[in-house]
């Protein structure tokens, strides 16, 4: 359920503060006619990111018992990349992301290019979604209770939608920059725990068969069944029994995760235009 709430969290709190900043960008040009077009966009948005889940399920149940666990690797592995891909690319570019929408939007709302806001508004949203489907996908192989973990989804949902109606609003209370390092710093945990999870698929599938003893085994103390064990192992990757490859794996992510984090933290953020108006200090 935690995993489930942070990933929807973040991934709609990032697609409706773009959305919102295109409406906002819209208004003070005068160009409310368009908005419609952002409207469009979102919904068509939507619903790619149902389709693209839709397919996700069929897939997944059509096939045989022997390659679930090869799939499953796969896709844990697949969203761990994805996932860490996603949080140190919005750690270098998100503080020139206001100054790129605005200069984009600007651009084609005085220029008539109803289509362009359109397209601005289904990429953001379509792209965000399909993330938070193939994020969620993972996080519901590795869960005991797929229920609770719909649950947290939906909180992670409208606790989003109610952190963005603030910030528009001007509410100084919410430090966004704070909000995305420290999400960031648990989905990067999150993910090391999707690939050893991954490993441990693949090793049970015979894909992987080196390092396959176990480090330790806590199944009578601490077992992933209880719930303190299965938030454990949503939120960061916890097994009651990992084998060697998996805790290795394990560490070296986060040894070069926590290296790139800290590189990309000191170098020079690149500037979108000369044009821009300001930077997006939120991240």
């Amino acid at each position: 359920m935690t995993a489930a709430a942070l990933i929807t969290l973040r991934e709609t709190l990032e697609t409706s503060l773009v959305i919102g900043m295109i409406l906002t960008i819209l208004s003070r040009l005068g160009q409310d006619r368009r908005k419609r077009f952002v409207w469009m966009g979102v919904g068509s948005g939507i619903g790619f990111s149902i389709i693209v889940a839709f397919l996700f399920h069929v897939f997944a149940a059509s096939l045989l018992e022997e390659a679930k666990e090869v799939y499953e690797g796969i896709l844990m592995l697949v969203a761990a990349a994805l996932l860490t891909w996603m949080i140190l690319w919005m750690m270098r570019m998100g503080s020139t992301l206001r100054a790129s929408i605005q200069r984009d939007v600007t651009l084609y709302a005085l220029s008539g290019q109803s289509f362009a806001i359109f397209l601005l508004s289904f990429t953001t949203t379509a792209r965000e979604g399909t993330e938070m489907v193939i994020f969620l996908n993972a996080a519901f192989l590795s869960a005991k209770s797929n229920l609770h973990h719909l649950a947290g989804a939906l909180a992670g949902i409208t606790g989003a939608l109610l952190i963005t109606v603030l910030i528009l609003r001007g509410s100084r209370k919410f430090s966004l920059h704070s909000f995305f390092v420290g999400t960031g710093v648990l989905l990067l945990l999150f993910a090391a725990g999707l690939l050893s999870h991954g490993i441990g698929e693949l090793q049970e599938a015979n894909i992987f068969t080196v390092l396959q003893a176990s480090v330790w085994d806590l199944r009578a103390v601490l077992p992933e069944e209880t719930l303190l064990g299965g938030i454990l192992e949503s939120l960061v990757g916890y097994s009651d029994h990992p084998t060697v490859l998996q805790i290795s794996a394990y560490i070296l992510y986060l040894s070069g995760a926590a290296f790139l984090w800290r590189r990309m933290r000191s170098s020079p953020t690149p500037n979108p235009s000369p044009e821009g108006g300001g930077e997006y200090r939120s991240h």
